[in-house]
């Protein structure tokens, strides 16, 4: 049980690296779990998760159509969560975070970027089962 818990975080770390030195130059300094800099700009990714505690052993069973009866063994474990990355490039003026944090069902985070009229949009969003998903927009520029 211990075995798959370990492999799907290795799995998430190992798309996060991927991802942000595929696309900021390959540079694994900076803060968090890899980091960039391409002209003039860094980047940042940080994960932790994807789940905690021990794994619960979750069986099931269904039938082929045909008669034929199959056993299903899954793993189930507490899901909880939390990452964050951003983006500062002055070459291009690609500006954005995001971080987002979640505790079983319940997920709540905020991202924002820079628009072309130099505006910063910044959504803060909680979605749960009572609730659903909400979001509030805020506009630096008041638009």
């Amino acid at each position: 049980m211990m075995k798959t818990q370990v492999i799907l975080v290795a799995l998430a770390l190992a798309a996060i690296v991927h991802t942000t030195n595929g696309q900021y130059g390959g540079y694994s300094g900076g803060s968090g779990l890899g980091g960039g800099y391409s002209q003039g700009g860094k980047s940042y990714a940080v994960f932790h998760g994807p789940v905690e505690g021990p794994l619960t052993e979750v069986r099931g069973s269904s039938s082929d159509g045909h008669g034929k009866h199959i056993e299903h063994v899954n793993y189930a474990a507490y899901p909880k969560a939390e990452f964050s990355y951003g983006v500062e490039d002055h070459h291009t003026g690609d500006f954005k975070q995001q971080k987002e944090v979640r505790d079983g069902d319940r997920v709540e985070g905020e991202y924002s970027l820079k628009e072309p009229d130099g505006n910063i949009r910044t959504v803060k969003y909680v979605a749960d089962k009572h609730g659903g998903f909400q979001a509030v927009v805020i506009n630096s520029k008041g638009h």
